[in-house]
């Protein structure tokens, strides 16, 4: 799932997240049906133009969401959720390698348009 499908700060204090597709998304997670990969661009991330690519949510805030949406719609304890999210929701920011930033400093970023789940 690319992480602008995920959530976006928007210049707000709280984050916007597409409710319908994470409410989709927690109900595929607590019918066991498979796992979800999320790739987030790092905060504050920019192309070479200097585009913006960062959608300005911090990989735990979208764990959180989707822990919280898993609360609400299910009866298992919290320990439960918690392990199962860990299993099988996925999350990573977007690298290449050891390196922290492009040449230049600036932190990676990612404009693809993919989602897998």
């Amino acid at each position: 799932m690319r992480g602008s499908a995920l959530g976006a700060a928007a210049g707000k204090l709280d984050s916007i997240y597409p409710e319908s597709t994470l409410e989709q998304r927690t109900e595929f997670l607590l019918a066991g049906r498979g796992a979800i990969y999320v790739v987030l661009s790092d905060l504050d991330a920019k192309g070479r133009s200097k585009s913006e690519y960062s959608n300005g949510v911090p990989l735990e805030a979208v764990a959180r969401k989707m822990l919280d949406m898993a609360r609400a719609r299910s009866q298992l304890s919290p320990d439960l959720l918690a392990d199962m999210l860990c299993a099988h929701f996925h999350r990573a920011s977007f690298r290449f390698g050891s390196d922290a930033t492009w040449p230049g400093g600036n932190p990676f970023g990612n404009h693809g348009k993919f989602w897998m789940v």
